[in-house]
């Protein structure tokens, strides 16, 4: 999961390039990114971002859990902006 820091333009430049280069090694899995917002609304983020989750929000979490079961998720990783 990446946490959203200060600028959407840090996010794109570490989180999203490592996103794309481990999709573009694995073609045959489908790819997708779940961030943390730690602003109120989120960010506007590219279309691998399939659901957001809100950093003080203990549901959110929740939510993203059953996101992650119902679409049978083999290996989830984090990183930081």
């Amino acid at each position: 999961m990446w946490r959203a820091r200060n600028a959407l333009t840090i996010v794109e430049s570490e989180c999203f390039v490592r996103f794309g280069a481990v999709a573009a090694e694995h073609p045959q899995s489908h790819c997708f990114g779940v961030p943390v917002n730690d602003l109120e609304g989120g960010y506007e983020y590219p279309d691998v971002v399939r659901f957001e989750i809100e950093e003080q929000d203990l549901p959110s979490y929740r939510r993203a859990a059953g996101f992650h079961q119902h679409h049978n998720v083999d290996v989830a990783t984090q990183t930081s902006g």
